[in-house]
């Protein structure tokens, strides 16, 4: 208990500094955990809630394997994009879509020309939580659908969406992605499977609440891109396919929006993309059906425009919920709608064949283009997040406050640290000489014997007064938080070894004498 009174007592002096460290780390901590909590997941806004399903795979093996698949993704941009900043060279899509959409087969058999090999395996061979296709243009960032949306709609793997997000953040920071294409599959709008509207209205606000963690948690504003996958389930869409030139069958399939980036999506857009594309059947059937060339199914070439339009409504509904404004986020940039599918008519497939055999040998039709020239030529379409601007502006404000104060703080306690020890040591010099000269004085006096009780009475005297010089030397302050070469308490040790010697030589002597001269007095003479 003593120990810690006089650590207390020999900190008093630097109290005040000691509390404004105090509040400044407190300050500190405060602000790191409020940023914490402004990333932690929140509840979504329309987003469906209900019992978590049984996952389909083991979170932390996807998490695992979202980690190798980005050190192997970066091994190649690293060895092929020359360059400190061969992450930001070349734009980097993300393709979201439910699983069993059809998305890794359109992009892994698209046609589109790839500088080298891209890493790793057969896409079919196994299942992947993140594929890389390394394009001339681009890296596209194939993501599982399981981390997006289940099929059925049954839940994601948040654990491994988290970390996906968490490694886009962490090795591109400045610009995590450069454009997402949201994936829709044509058998979830039309034809027996179709979904009905309320079941399409869960789909949609499933994926507003992804592409708002997106937002949120990378703090950019991208474009988003909808592609219409499995087109070939539409009646007619494989007889337009093979009527049309191999090198239209690379062609752009779709409407892209006229309106600017900033623009809030109106469902109306979805109408327009219809009678954009209407027209531009009409005059394709023209010119097959009227031109004079035999046509292989002139019946699918004239029926899809209308079996098309039966998209229309649902994608209608879907995509209003996954567009809607909300308060919570920044509206999603819309550019455009676009579809593809398989032109050729299913193959045979051996029971021994590999699954997905038959996707090995096709080529899906309007993708190659769509992805060379309109998404990943897009470059620069990227926007910081206004919260996330401003979020990061008072990131940078408290950044600057703190290298204001610290400075400033600690020059201050330092130069008053440093004043304050030397007067202590003037004083504490003066003490300890005083201190000195008494046991020199008793010291001599215990070799004089005719002069010892005559010393002895002075000590008595003057013990008092000794020992209020020396609870002055034990008070003094002589260390400081701001001064680390104090911290030691090198000189302390040597006060406490010339305190200890004048409580021996002077004070404990001349307690001993006063009390054994009342006891004398208080004793009958004998």
């Amino acid at each position: 208990m003593s120990g810690l009174a006089g650590f207390l007592l020999r900190i008093r002096p630097a109290l005040p500094w000691i509390l404004l460290a105090a509040a400044l780390g407190a300050a500190l901590l405060a602000f790191l955990l409020w940023r914490a909590a402004r990333r932690a997941p929140v509840p979504v806004p329309g987003a469906p809630v209900g019992e978590e399903p049984e996952p389909d795979v083991d979170p932390e093996a996807s998490s695992n394997d979202l980690r190798r698949s980005f050190a192997e993704g970066l091994r190649t941009l690293r060895r092929y994009v020359p360059g400190r900043e061969f992450r930001y060279r070349i734009p980097w899509v993300l393709v979201l879509g439910e699983s069993g959409a059809g998305k890794s087969a359109s992009l892994a058999y698209g046609g589109v020309e790839r500088p080298f090999a891209d890493p790793g395996e057969d896409p079919f061979a196994t299942k992947r939580a993140c594929r890389w296709s390394f394009f001339e243009r681009g890296v596209v960032l194939d993501v599982a659908g399981d981390l997006f949306l289940r099929a059925g709609g049954r839940g994601s793997d948040e654990r491994g969406w988290g970390t996906l997000l968490r490694l886009l953040r962490r090795n591109r920071p400045e610009r995590p992605v450069d454009a997402v294409v949201l994936t829709i599959p044509a058998t979830d709008l039309y034809g027996p499977r179709a979904l009905t509207r309320e079941a399409l209205v869960a789909r949609g606000e499933a994926a507003f609440a992804k592409l708002w963690e997106v937002q949120k948690e990378l703090g950019v504003r991208f474009p988003v891109y909808v592609l219409v996958t499995k087109c070939d389930r539409v009646a007619g869409f494989r007889g337009l396919c093979q009527a049309l030139p191999e090198p239209l069958r690379d062609d752009v399939f779709g409407w892209s929006s006229p309106y600017p980036l900033e623009a809030s999506f109106a469902p109306e857009w979805v109408d327009e993309a219809f009678a954009s594309m209407g027209r531009e059947l009409y005059e394709v059937q023209v010119e097959l059906l009227g031109g004079g060339e035999p046509v292989r199914d002139p019946d699918g070439v004239f029926r899809f425009p209308g079996e098309l339009a039966r998209l229309r409504e649902p994608l209608r509904s879907w995509s209003r919920e996954v567009f809607r404004e909300s308060a919570y986020h920044e509206t999603f940039s819309f550019r455009g709608v676009y579809f593809t599918g398989d032109s050729e008519e299913d193959l045979p497939v051996s029971a021994d064949a590999p699954a997905d055999a038959a996707a090995r040998e096709r080529r899906p039709a309007f993708l190659r283009r769509l992805l060379e020239d309109k998404v990943l030529a897009e470059r620069g379409l990227v926007r910081p997040a206004k919260t996330a601007s401003l979020s990061r502006n008072r990131t940078v404000l408290a950044a600057q406050i703190l290298l204001v104060l610290i400075p400033l703080v600690g020059g201050a306690g330092a130069a008053h640290g440093y004043y304050r020890i030397r007067n202590n040591s003037d004083h504490l010099a003066q003490l300890l000489g005083e201190v000195r000269r008494d046991l020199l004085r008793l010291e001599v006096a215990e070799r004089d014997t005719s002069r010892l009780d005559a010393h002895r009475v002075w000590a008595e005297v003057h013990a008092y007064d000794l020992l209020q010089n020396m609870s002055e030397v034990g008070q003094a302050a002589l260390w400081s938080p701001f001064l680390p070469s104090s911290w030691a308490g090198g000189l302390r040790r040597e006060v406490n070894g010339s305190m200890t010697a004048a409580f021996s030589g002077v004070v404990f002597p001349a307690m001993r004498s006063s009390l054994l001269v009342r006891a004398d007095s208080l004793l009958p003479p004998t």
